[in-house]
């Protein structure tokens, strides 16, 4: 049995990081693994969002349980510090907390045999001695990095203590290699592996005020540094131009920029048929009852909501942004893909896919041939594998390591 520690700074509502960490949890075979979560901080969401879901038999360990350690950092995030506040918390608080977590963390993991670093947190901080220490790359990292010489110098001073950086899909782990040439060969794709039957278990819950009358969906946090939901919000006001289209819009999520998408809803005109409806922890409903799921982000990693639409057989028009959309809908065969950023596109594209019924019927049969790539089992021979040979290349040093 391999000891597997996952960890993780926090788990937030709505975060499509939190949503891929859960597949795993729940797809790792347990015959080969067992599983622990680690955890920099306690968050409300834990409780309220995430305890239910986080399969019973992973443990939960937190970091920082005190107050002393975290509370400075909540208040930092909700914008509630002082200056007074704020020099402890970035000046003063940094060090003592990064000496802390690396003891902790260190200490955890000496009880594992292998550690996944889920968001490429633990290693600015520890690096547990003598274990294989897994990242998982979850952005476009050309996006993130290129161009930005600051943000890649500390990329490149962590990124080595990896044995190897789990890329969600080939496009980003091209784009690992292309920027770290040294580390070329520590770069590997992973795809997800998802339950299908417990998906359609999910989107069949009732519950959800799911709306009676027809619909567009869009699923994500309303965060338009990334989701870039007014290019979303200018293409359904291109569309409903045609009196032919009865469709509404659905937004589920939640976010900070949701007075000023409210606020552009309203200046389009369109407010009357652009429904907010806020987080929920099951979003799936929505997307199993709408006639299209939409994507307009300006880069992504692997969008999760692309791999649900897909699984459950769903109509999709996507942003081809970097990075995931084109390798989950196929290159363009199980879903429509647009530039990103273009309003007219995206409507075009999106009338195409609800009035068009034999390119609806071609992507669902394209959807239904492309599904496997993202099964548990799929997922599980991928991560097997790759495993199996961490462990072989760093098994004299592990000390017997994976017992």
């Amino acid at each position: 049995m391999i000891r597997l520690l996952f960890h993780m700074t926090q788990l937030r509502r709505g975060g499509g990081i939190e949503s891929q960490l859960l597949s795993w949890l729940r797809a790792l075979d347990r015959r080969r693994y067992s599983v622990s979560l680690s955890l920099a901080y306690e968050t409300a969401d834990l409780g309220d969002v995430y305890r239910a879901r986080i399969p019973a038999d992973v443990p939960v360990h937190i970091l920082a349980p005190e107050p002393w350690l975290s509370e400075g950092r909540r208040r930092k995030l909700n914008g509630r510090l002082g200056w007074a506040g704020l020099f402890r918390e970035e000046v003063l608080m940094p060090p003592l907390r990064k000496r802390i977590f690396r003891g902790r963390a260190n200490a955890l993991a000496a009880a594992h045999d292998v550690v996944v670093d889920f968001d490429m947190s633990l290693a600015r901080f520890a690096r547990p001695p003598g274990k294989p220490l897994l990242g998982v790359s979850h952005f476009s990292l050309a996006q993130r990095l290129s161009g930005r010489p600051r943000k890649y110098r500390t990329a490149s001073r962590y990124y080595p203590r990896y044995d190897v950086v789990i890329a969600l899909c080939d496009a980003m782990r091209e784009e690992g290699r292309t920027l770290f040439p040294r580390l070329a060969e520590r770069f590997h794709t992973v795809y997800p592996g998802f339950d299908q039957a417990e998906l359609r278990q999910r989107a069949a819950e009732t519950g959800q005020p799911v709306p009676a009358r027809p619909y567009v969906v869009a699923v994500a946090r309303l965060d338009e540094t990334q989701k870039d939901f007014q290019t979303l919000l200018a293409a359904f006001a291109e569309l409903v131009r045609d009196p032919a289209v009865v469709e509404s819009l659905v937004i589920v999520g939640d976010g900070r920029h949701r007075p000023m998408l409210q606020a552009l809803a309203r200046t389009l005109g369109i407010a009357g048929r652009v429904t907010f409806a806020g987080f929920t922890a099951n979003p799936l409903p929505y997307v199993v009852g709408a006639r299209l799921l939409v994507l307009s982000s300006r880069h992504e990693g692997l969008p999760t909501v692309l791999i649900e639409g897909l699984l459950l057989g769903q109509a999709m028009v996507s942003s081809d942004c970097p990075t995931g959309p084109r390798e989950i809908l196929d290159f363009g065969r199980a879903g429509l893909l647009v530039p990103a950023g273009d309003p007219i596109a995206l409507a075009a594209a999106m009338k195409r896919a609800l009035t068009d019924r034999s390119l609806r019927a071609a992507m669902k049969k394209s959807a239904i041939a492309h599904a496997p790539t993202f099964a548990v089992t799929a997922f599980r021979d991928r991560f097997d594998a790759l495993l199996s040979r961490v462990m072989s290349d760093r098994l004299p040093a592990a000390g017997g390591a994976g017992r």
